[in-house]
């Protein structure tokens, strides 16, 4: 449990709340998260990898969507070209909709 507290899990009821947050881009407080955040655009990246992951195995369980490499890297470019995957109705939501992005994803 001491690990689950470390990073910034108050009691087992906070999985969702936990996943959420992370999806729309905010770590949980912990020594981690904090070494992240002087890290220049890791934290970017890693919370960007974890969306991308997530709708991967969104689409394989719901989809059936291919899970070979070249399936995989057809998704992944197309989440970059096509999709806004975070926050509803925050900077980046708005952006993606001014830009024309056809495909919103929230949690």
């Amino acid at each position: 449990w001491g690990l689950l507290e470390e990073w910034g899990h108050q009691s087992s009821g906070d999985g969702m709340q936990h996943f959420g947050s992370l999806f729309a881009g905010t770590l949980p407080s912990s020594s981690h998260a904090r070494w992240l955040e002087g890290k220049d655009g890791l934290k970017e990246a890693l919370v960007e990898a974890f969306k991308f992951a997530f709708k991967l195995q969104y689409d394989v369980q719901v989809y059936g969507q291919d899970e070979s490499d070249a399936g995989v890297a057809s998704l992944f470019a197309e989440l970059d070209a096509d999709w806004y995957l975070g926050a509803e109705g925050g900077q980046g939501w708005a952006a993606a909709v001014e830009a024309g992005r056809r495909n919103l994803m929230a949690v």
